[in-house]
């Protein structure tokens, strides 16, 4: 397999993360898994210039990005309005063969379990 551990949804818009990752899909001949949460350190937040919302704006976040992805690496052209994002009419493009596999990365008993 091929990817990292966990990327941080805030730091990337996700329908530039779902073209990224198609791309490392490709060039990995497969093997590639998005690791990816919602963010928790605040000094990393801070030092890259990003605003540090709370623990349920990252989870919805979160879960927009995440839908936007697999749209994006299964559909020809995607638009979304949700309340974090909007994407219009975007491409992904090689479209990732086969569909990668995300993890995500987390803690705490009420969203983990």
């Amino acid at each position: 397999m091929f990817g990292h551990i966990v990327l941080c949804n805030s730091y990337r818009n996700p329908a530039l993360l779902a073209k990224m990752t198609a791309t490392l899909q490709v060039l990995s001949n497969g093997r590639y898994i998005l690791g990816i949460g919602a963010g928790w350190k605040i000094d990393e937040y801070i030092a890259y210039g990003y605003p540090f919302p709370p623990p349920r704006v990252r989870i919805g976040q979160l879960e927009e990005a995440v839908q936007i992805i697999r749209r994006m690496w299964t559909e020809e052209s995607v638009s979304f309005r949700g309340k974090y994002y909007h994407i219009d009419n975007a491409i992904c493009s090689p479209k990732p063969k086969p569909v990668p596999l995300i993890m995500i990365g987390g803690g705490g008993e009420k969203l983990m379990l």
